[in-house]
C-alpha cells in the first residue's frame, strides 16, 4: 500500500487575513525591511530562496514597497468576500429582473 501525503497549505482567505492582520496601519503595503522581517523571522520562516522569489514577484522596484493586495492578485489568491459580493449582486439583479 502506498500512502500519499499531501500538505494542504493555508486557504486563500487565511493568506489574505494574515496580511490584513500584519498590516496594522492599513496602508496596503510593507516596506522592504518590514516584509523581510515578517517573512524571514516570524511564524514559519521563509528560506532566502523563497523570500527572493516572493520579492521578484511582488516588490515594486520604484519605491521598494511590497503591495500585498497586488501580490495576492498576481499570485492568484482569490478574494472570497469580493466573489461573494459579486454573486449576491448577480442574484439580486436576477431576482429583480424575474420577480
Amino acid at each position: 500500500m502506498i500512502l500519499i501525503y499531501s500538505w494542504m497549505g493555508p486557504s486563500d482567505d487565511e493568506i489574505r487575513m494574515a496580511f490584513k492582520v500584519l498590516d496594522v496601519e492599513r496602508m496596503g503595503y510593507f516596506d522592504f525591511s518590514r516584509i523581510r522581517d515578517i517573512m524571514m523571522k516570524e511564524g514559519e520562516p521563509f528560506s532566502m530562496e523563497e523570500f527572493d522569489d516572493m520579492m521578484r514577484f511582488g516588490l515594486n522596484p520604484d519605491d521598494q514597497k511590497f503591495y500585498w493586495e497586488y501580490y495576492l492578485t498576481k499570485a492568484g489568491v482569490k478574494d472570497q468576500e469580493a466573489i461573494e459580493a459579486k454573486a449576491e449582486a448577480r442574484r439580486k439583479a436576477w431576482h429583480d429582473k424575474y420577480k
